[in-house]
């Protein structure tokens, strides 16, 4: 499942700013520490009627509705105000909260509400008036279909779930994922993501125009953001998942174990001296790109098979054969560069594969952009490392027409990121999911002809994370030389740490507006873990030109797997390497972006 959304309308009022700790009981509760939900935790602005919420709810839909093209379920309950049991929805007397739950799923195999009395064929709630144990919205890989029942099993004798239980639980779980979970024992709603944050999850909340009593919270992978609409958004804090109690109608939240982060390790990278001499670092370097290209390799694996072995294919689409299963965001760059060869280890040779690539301007400026050039140059060094292989260099030239066109549904997925920086990026990522340009021929000569192409992959991999951790950006080269290794690794330590603030959520909205499959593999769980096990010096050598020092391992990967200019090529970012910057109005990054 793709997306989805849980809409509580809860009347005389919500208790908020609440936290719990791992081990405590559910009741009780300490003050709530800085995160994301403090702006959205302020009273909510006043503004939607009835029917504002019911075309609000409406509105919602149809963003979700792209994320997950394999069809829709839904699940209406309310919760009684003495008795606070759960029954579906059925007219009537009024109820105290009432709940909607919407999921859009990425397979018509696969329900999006999964509910545990019908666990056994992962079928939705057949509509039927009678109780319920839990139901289950997931965005994220199949986890199976005992999931539920496993999250069923943390409930306490009492009848709640033992926070500790279920922080375990979620926690153990890899890979990217966002949840919205209500159990009927306790009567209560929790939702989160996972501790990278790798899925977007956004809160929002507001009161009735007419009923100050009434108040609608929404959860959901996308914001439902226009001109007049009074509604505040906020993305969901990775530091645990949130619990709603139905008939408190209190939020805490339980924070996951500590997990530490990155903390890249620099003892060595202090000595005056290396550790070992030249011949001995030549061996230990050479260990250490065989583990990375194994550990990048299973990563990569996992995003074209993740289902035990079969092909995430493109058959939801309708594609036809001439059409590739998994596509790269292409720049043309180190990062998805490794990325693309690496699919090619993994992927049979008779499966094609498109290189998506994207440039912004006239019909003459979009052949002279940074990432047009090297994405020509990377892909005739893939042709010519892997000449069996079916690439196809998918090239995306927008215009300002076509740009400003689209921008009001880009902003609007972005919300609530919204600098001009946060939109230079969106807009590139949202028009390389989309696909839609012209490719050459299905072919290993990079001089074939140019016919109109839209791609129907199902996958999509992007290199989001290989700067962070591997010290891709200038600002990394200038803490090491005015603070050396420490200032170097506090500057990394931070950006792996804001991720999924600044770029994560964002991005997964972005991307997925178009109904593929989004995949990072280089935030894979494994591989960060031996990241951060490494020396640092092990991965940068700062003291080398940039295209050379900078992201050190990851050029040494790329030359095993002979990706010619790509490995020595400096680090371009996307608003310049597209040429958007020129197309975005004048200011710094940080301004907000006006329409």
């Amino acid at each position: 499942m793709c997306g989805i959304a849980a809409l509580i309308r809860v009347r005389h009022g919500l208790t908020r700013n609440e936290c719990m700790g791992e081990g405590e009981d559910c009741r009780g509760s300490v003050g709530l520490s800085d995160g994301s939900l403090e702006e959205w935790s302020a009273t909510p602005p006043a503004g939607l009627s009835e029917l504002d919420i019911s075309d609000f709810a409406l509105d919602l839909r149809r963003l979700l509705a792209n994320r997950g093209r394999g069809g829709y379920d839904s699940l209406r309950f309310s919760v009684d105000e003495n008795m606070g049991e759960s029954v579906l929805e059925e007219g009537g007397e009024e109820k105290k909260v009432e709940v909607e739950f919407h999921g859009y799923r990425e397979s018509a195999a696969r329900p999006s509400i999964t509910s545990r009395r019908l666990l056994s064929s992962w079928a939705s709630l057949d509509g039927r008036e009678s109780s319920i144990e839990g139901a289950l919205l997931w965005d994220g890989e199949d986890v199976g279909a005992d999931f539920l029942e496993r999250i069923s099993l943390c409930a306490a004798v009492q009848g709640g779930i033992e926070p500790c239980e279920l922080i375990r639980l979620m926690s153990s779980v890899e890979g990217p994922w966002s949840m919205i979970y209500y159990s009927m024992r306790e009567r209560a709603i929790w939702f989160g993501r996972d501790a990278r944050g790798r899925r977007s999850l956004l809160v929002g909340s507001v009161r009735g125009d007419s009923d100050d009593r009434l108040e609608v919270i929404c959860v959901s992978s996308v914001a439902m953001h226009r001109a007049g609409l009074a509604i505040k958004w906020s993305d969901v804090d990775t530091r645990g998942l949130y619990r709603f109690d139905v008939c408190q109608k209190q939020i805490k939240v339980c924070p996951w174990p500590e997990k530490g982060g990155l903390r890249f390790r620099i003892d060595l990278c202090r000595s005056a001296q290396r550790p070992m001499d030249l011949d001995q670092r030549e061996v230990s370097l050479c260990s250490l790109v065989d583990e990375l290209l194994r550990l990048l390799r299973e990563s990569v694996r996992l995003c074209i098979f993740p289902r035990g072995g079969a092909l995430a294919s493109s058959s939801d689409w309708s594609a036809d054969d001439a059409h590739a299963d998994v596509a790269v965001l292409f720049s043309g760059g180190l990062d998805s560069t490794i990325l693309a060869a690496l699919v090619d280890l993994e992927l049979p040779s008779c499966h094609s594969v498109d290189l998506i690539n994207v440039s912004f301007g006239s019909e003459s400026e979009v052949l002279e952009t940074p990432d047009r050039l090297n994405a020509t140059d990377s892909y005739r060094a893939l042709c010519a490392a892997s000449p069996d292989r079916p690439w196809r260099l998918v090239l995306v030239d927008v215009s300002k027409e076509e740009l400003q066109e689209n921008l009001p549904r880009i902003t609007s997925l972005a919300y609530p990121s919204d600098t001009i920086m946060d939109i230079s990026i969106s807009a590139p990522l949202w028009f390389a999911s989309r696909g839609s340009g012209v490719a050459a021929s299905v072919s290993s000569k990079p001089t074939c002809g140019w016919a109109p192409y839209r791609s129907r992959a199902r996958t999509l991999l992007v290199g989001t994370g290989a700067d962070e951790q591997f010290g891709g950006y200038g600002r990394h080269r200038v803490q090491y030389r005015k603070n050396g290794w420490e200032g170097l690794q506090n500057e990394l330590n931070k950006d792996v740490a804001r991720l999924w603030k600044r770029n994560l959520g964002r991005d997964d909205r972005v991307l997925k507006d178009h109904g593929r499959r989004v995949c990072l593999p280089y935030l894979d769980e494994r591989l960060m873990s031996w990241v951060a096990e490494r020396q640092l010096c092990d991965l940068v050598d700062m003291d080398l030109p940039p295209g050379e020092g900078d992201k050190y391992l990851l050029r040494l990967l790329a030359k095993r797997l002979k990706l010619g200019p790509a490995s020595t090529l400096p680090k371009k970012a996307i608003q310049f390497g597209t040429n958007i910057v020129k197309q975005m109005p004048r200011g710094r990054g940080t301004d907000a972006f006006v329409l």
